[in-house]
């Protein structure tokens, strides 16, 4: 496992909205999922993309 996969305390896990521009190369994250977990997860940001300047972060979880 890398490092950005830790594991966080849920105390720390608050909702957050991120309004997202798309840019002509897209958002700028990568999506995946795993059985044992709901829901879709970022996986990498491109540096400067839209979804970085929104503060998006790795292991973050979409909801909407």
């Amino acid at each position: 496992p890398s490092s950005e996969s830790t594991t966080r305390d849920p105390s720390e896990l608050l909702p957050r909205l991120c309004h997202l521009v798309r840019s002509e190369t897209g958002y700028g994250f990568n999506l995946h999922s795993e059985r044992s977990r709901p829901g879709q997860y970022i996986r990498a940001l491109d540096p400067g993309s839209s979804a970085d300047r929104a503060g998006l972060k790795p292991q973050d979880r979409l909801i909407e």
